[in-house]
C-alpha cells in the first residue's frame, strides 16, 4: 500500500491540491498520522526545517501548508471528528465539553460571560471589560469604563466573535464614536481594558530569545473530569508584524516584496487601502496588524517547551476556579516575557472553550504530520471529555440548535467593522 501511494503522490505532484486530498484520506484511513501515515503526509509536504524558533537564520519564513484554504487543510480533522463521533456515538460531544459555557464555547458562546465565570478571587488576572451595544452614546461608555477602573486606550470587539472578526484598537471618544456608529445597532460588544506593552515591532533575528518582542500568547489547557491536574498542551507566542519604509517605495510596494507579507497581500491591502499609495519614509515603522489572530495577519511562533512549572500552576488555578471548566485556551498579554513565565504580571483578555485550536501548529517550521498529529489528539481529549461530562448528565447541543447558533452568528458577523 505504501509504495501504491507512494507513485500516486509522485504522479500528483503538480497537483498539490490534489496531494492533500489524497493524503487527507489516507491519514483517516489509516487513522495515525504519526506512524505509517507521517510517511504518506511527508510525500506532499515541502520542506518545512527542524523545529527550531523561526526567529533563527535560515527558519522558513512560512510553513508548506500555511496558506492552505482552510476547506482542504481542515479535510483530515473534519474525517477524524466523524471517525470519534461514531466511536463515541455523538457528533457534538465537544459542545457538552464545558456546561458552563453556552454550546461548550464551540459555538454562539459570549466572550463577557465567559469571563464572567471566573470567580472574584482571581478576577485580578482578568482585563477590566464593559459589555455596551451597538449605537450606545459614546459618552455614556466612556463614563462606565471609568466605573470599572479604565479608561483610553481600550480594545473593542464583537461579544460573539471569532477569527478575530471586528477587534479594533479604540484611542479616544471617536475612535469609540466610529465603532459604535459603525456597528450593528443593539447588539453587544466588549470593551476591554488595552493590556500589555503594546508594542507592534516585527521580530528582530539578534533577539536573544529568539522570538522577537513577544506581548500576547496563547495558552492551550485541559482536564479530564476525574482527573486531579490538568495539562498545558500547546503555548503560542504571537507577533504582530510591521514594516519598515526606506523613502521610496510605497507601502503597497514594501507588503507585495516582502517575503511573508506578500502572502496576505489581500488581507494587509484592504486594511490599510488608505494607505497604500503612502510612500513610508526611510526607517519609518508600520505595524500590519493589532489582533492576535493568524487569519489576520499575526504571525505564531511555538512556545510551548518554554512553558515554565510556575506558569502551568497559576494557569491551573486560574483554570481550576472557573465552574465546570474542562477545555479552553486562554489569550494573554504581559508587558515582560520573563515575568509571565514566572506565572507573574499577566492579564487575560479572552478565554475559549471547545472551539479552541492548538495554534503553535501554525508556526513555520512546524511540518504538515505534527500538525495533524497536535489537532488529532486535541480532537481525542475533547470527545472523551464531552463523553465524560454526557455521563455526568451534561446533553450536547441538537443538530437544530447548532445548526441555528450557526446562521445566527453568521448573520450578525456580516454587519461587524473591519478588524484592524
Amino acid at each position: 500500500m505504501t509504495d501504491f501511494f507512494s507513485v500516486l503522490m509522485a504522479g500528483l505532484a503538480d497537483n498539490p491540491w490534489l496531494q492533500g486530498v489524497v493524503a487527507a484520506l489516507a491519514t483517516f484511513v489509516l487513522e495515525d498520522p504519526t506512524t505509517i501515515g507521517a510517511g504518506l503526509l511527508v510525500l506532499f509536504q515541502r520542506k518545512a526545517g527542524s523545529r527550531r524558533p523561526a526567529a533563527h537564520t535560515g527558519s522558513p519564513i512560512v510553513s508548506s501548508f500555511e496558506f492552505w484554504p482552510p476547506w482542504l487543510f481542515y479535510i483530515p480533522v473534519a474525517l477524524k471528528w466523524l471517525q470519534l463521533a461514531v466511536r463515541h456515538r455523538g457528533l457534538l460531544l465537544p459542545t457538552s465539553a464545558n456546561p458552563s459555557i453556552e454550546g461548550g464555547g464551540f459555538i454562539g458562546e459570549s466572550k463577557s460571560e465567559i469571563l464572567d465565570l471566573v470567580p472574584s478571587g482571581q478576577r485580578s488576572w482578568v482585563a477590566r471589560w464593559i459589555t455596551v451595544v451597538g449605537g450606545q452614546d459614546p459618552g455614556v461608555v466612556q463614563t462606565a469604563m471609568q466605573e470599572a477602573g479604565f479608561d483610553f486606550p481600550v480594545v473593542a470587539k464583537p461579544d460573539i466573535g471569532q477569527r478575530g472578526a471586528g477587534v479594533q484598537p479604540i484611542h479616544g471618544l471617536h475612535d469609540l464614536r466610529a465603532y459604535t456608529e459603525a456597528f450593528p445597532q443593539d447588539v453587544p460588544f466588549v470593551v476591554q481594558e488595552f493590556a500589555g506593552g503594546g508594542s507592534l515591532s516585527g521580530l528582530p533575528e539578534d533577539h536573544p530569545s529568539g522570538f522577537g518582542d513577544v506581548q500576547e500568547a496563547g495558552v492551550m489547557w485541559w482536564r479530564k473530569p476525574g482527573e486531579d491536574q490538568g495539562l498545558i498542551s500547546s503555548m503560542t507566542l504571537k507577533v504582530f508584524p510591521a514594516l519598515t519604509g526606506d523613502g521610496h517605495r510605497t507601502l503597497g510596494k514594501l507588503i507585495e516584496a516582502d517575503q511573508r507579507a506578500g502572502h496576505l497581500a489581500g488581507v494587509y491591502k484592504n486594511r490599510h487601502r488608505a494607505d497604500l499609495g503612502r510612500v513610508l519614509d526611510s526607517g519609518e515603522i508600520f505595524p500590519l496588524v493589532f489582533a492576535g489572530n493568524h487569519c489576520q495577519g499575526a504571525v505564531f511562533r511555538d512556545g510551548t517547551a518554554l512553558v515554565t512549572p510556575e506558569l502551568e500552576a497559576r494557569i491551573e488555578m486560574i483554570a481550576r476556579s472557573i465552574p465546570e471548566f474542562w477545555f479552553g485556551r486562554f489569550d494573554i498579554r504581559f508587558n515582560d516575557f520573563g515575568r509571565f513565565l514566572k506565572g507573574e504580571d499577566f492579564k487575560i483578555i479572552e478565554i475559549n472553550g471547545a472551539s479552541a485550536e492548538a495554534t503553535h501548529i501554525w508556526d513555520a517550521s512546524i511540518t504538515l504530520r505534527e500538525a495533524y498529529r497536535v489537532l488529532f489528539e486535541q480532537f481525542d481529549v475533547l470527545f472523551s471529555i464531552g463523553a465524560a461530562n454526557r455521563r455526568r448528565g451534561f446533553e450536547p447541543l441538537s443538530l437544530g440548535r447548532f445548526f441555528g447558533d450557526l446562521l445566527a452568528y453568521r448573520k450578525v458577523a456580516k454587519g461587524y467593522p473591519e478588524t484592524r
